[in-house]
């Protein structure tokens, strides 16, 4: 099988997310509410009353599941998810349109620096999965200290 790369698609990764509208929250919402059905999850929030954002979340990555629950857990707030290239091979239009940011795993993207300080400058959350990978049994891999201090 020969692969054309001629029509290879190129996304523009330097470029700054949207910011949500208040009726893309709700249908974010009622959309993860009917992807979940018949699925078994347990969400507990702990120590968050009267947290406002701007925030950020730092989550471990178990399945596509995982922007689901985020958009559960932070209704009806804005928020924007970190998404590697990868996700953004069948839809780019939809993840650019629900405000996702989108960087290649492993790189130096200053680009990516910027668009997290301008999701914070608004006033909205930011959801990140740091370890760049799926763990279905919810153990952490090693994090380098180039993420930050822990």
């Amino acid at each position: 099988m020969e692969i054309n790369y001629r029509w290879k698609k190129s996304y523009k990764t330097a470029k700054y997310p949207i910011r949500q509208p208040r009726w893309l929250t709700w249908l974010i919402w009622v959309l993860s509410k009917f992807a979940l059905i018949g699925k078994k999850y347990k969400l507990e929030t702990i120590d968050m009353e009267g947290l406002e954002p701007p925030y950020i979340i730092f989550s471990n990555h178990m399945a596509f599941i995982d922007f689901e629950l985020s958009a559960m857990v932070t209704y009806p707030k804005r928020v924007n998810n970190v998404v590697n290239i990868d996700g953004y091979h069948r839809m780019p239009w939809l993840l650019t349109w629900i405000g996702s940011i989108c960087t290649r795993k492993f790189t130096n993207d200053i680009h990516l620096v910027k668009s997290v300080r301008r999701v914070v400058e608004n006033g909205d959350i930011l959801c990140l999965y740091p370890e760049a990978r799926y763990t279905p049994i919810g153990t952490t891999s090693f994090l380098p200290d180039s993420l930050g201090p822990w």
